[in-house]
């Protein structure tokens, strides 16, 4: 298929068809869906497939809830947000269920992207006490899957503009 930069602009693209155009022009095909439009913007813009490097790394490694502290580093040491972290935070919150907040995604996605390797769960839990709800950011649309049905195609425009922009300002 050939692909404008105009084109992925204008049009939503499911996961599944950016990671077939990743595909095509071998591209990393892993990741969010922002990172994958950040892959084909920077292949538009001239930027030789070769050069375009994985904003995160599939660690495939996982800890154990035995394995998690509060100095479990959030990337390098194999923590995910998983069924063993879910029990991690249930004892740490004192709870009978615990549920991932989109927040967490966020930030650890962040913290990839910065290559911030001494943040743990320790400085995770603290930002998340501390901070206000995270909104208007780039990981927003991913977690609102194939919702666009409902929105308007002008909005629709204007999101992922907005969506691409507060991308590019996170790494």
């Amino acid at each position: 298929m050939q692909l404008t930069k105009n084109d992925l602009a204008k049009h939503y693209f499911y996961e599944t068809e950016l990671i077939q155009l990743c595909r095509e022009r071998r591209l990393p095909t892993y990741g969010t869906k922002a990172g994958l439009n950040y892959y084909l913007s920077c292949y538009l813009d001239g930027v030789p497939s070769k050069e375009i490097q994985p904003l995160r790394t599939n660690n495939r490694k996982a800890l154990t809830k035995t394995d998690i502290t509060l100095d479990t580093k959030l990337i390098g040491e194999g923590f995910t947000f998983n069924e063993h972290a879910r029990l991690f935070f249930t004892n740490y919150y004192h709870v009978k269920k615990f549920s991932f907040k989109k927040e967490m995604a966020i930030i650890k996605r962040r913290v990839e992207t910065q290559n911030q390797t001494e943040y743990t769960v320790r400085d995770l839990i603290k930002e998340l006490k501390n901070s206000k709800k995270i909104v208007n950011t780039p990981e927003e649309q991913t977690y609102q899957r194939n919702s666009h049905q409902n929105i308007q195609p002008n909005k629709l425009l204007s999101n992922r503009l907005m969506y691409l922009m507060q991308y590019l300002l996170l790494i």
